[in-house]
């Protein structure tokens, strides 16, 4: 019994003693525990996520019992801008103002009005000219003084045309007129005093006959006029 009742002394829970390497040791440990407990939080891994802008939200802290409430804000409408109308300011005639006794305002005389004068285009058209006509008179008789002159003959030249003969005379009722053109082609023709024959002749030498008639012998004084284009 006596074995038995021997006091039980407490043993000392003695740390063990780190000095020089092994102190070092400890404290890097100790250290590399801290920072993965950091680590593993998940406050701080919201916390440096939201630092880093990286968009992950915080989990929901099991603290927050109310749901969040979200505010909306709504700009007042703009009001609407419209634009005045656009008038043209009223044209007035300038006024003049006058102290005392009123002048009386005169407008300026309108200028004249001037019909636009138009312009006159000359065409020149060369069209037909028409030749100088050339005359001669000739006087003579017939049976005198030379008894058997029955006839007359008178050449002209012509640039080619109407020849013409017409003859006036007395003493005698009846004489004849021919009209001989260059070529030969003839036109005569019997008759009273004012006869006349004509023929259209090319150019060249015609010539213009007046003769008593056949088998008659008189007497007769006639004047002969000849007419026939020359240029």
């Amino acid at each position: 019994m006596g074995a038995e009742r021997q006091r039980v002394k407490p043993r000392r829970l003695r740390l063990p003693s780190f000095k020089g390497p092994g102190l070092v040791v400890c404290l890097l440990v100790g250290l590399l525990l801290v920072v993965l407990m950091l680590i593993h939080d998940p406050n701080l891994v919201a916390l440096n996520a939201a630092t880093r802008g990286l968009g992950i939200a915080p989990p929901p802290s099991a603290a927050a019992t109310t749901a969040p409430t979200t505010t909306t804000t709504t700009d007042p409408p703009a009001p609407a801008t419209t634009s005045p109308p656009t008038t043209d300011p009223p044209t007035t005639a300038p006024r003049t103002t006058t102290t005392g006794a009123p002048t009386p305002t005169v407008a300026p005389p309108a200028p004249p009005t001037t019909a636009a004068t138009p312009s006159v285009v000359t065409t020149t058209t060369q069209g037909y000219v028409p030749p100088h006509i050339a005359s001669q008179t000739q006087p003579g008789s017939l049976g005198y003084p030379t008894p058997g002159v029955v006839s007359a003959t008178y050449t002209v030249t012509t640039s080619g045309g109407v020849v013409s003969g017409t003859g006036t005379w007395s003493g005698t009722p009846d004489l004849s007129i021919t009209v001989t053109c260059p070529g030969g082609a003839t036109s005569s023709q019997q008759g009273p005093s004012g006869l006349s024959v004509s023929a259209t002749c090319p150019s060249g030498s015609a010539s213009v006959t007046i003769a008593e008639s056949t088998g008659v012998e008189s007497t007769v004084s006639y004047n002969l006029v000849i007419s026939y284009p020359s240029n």
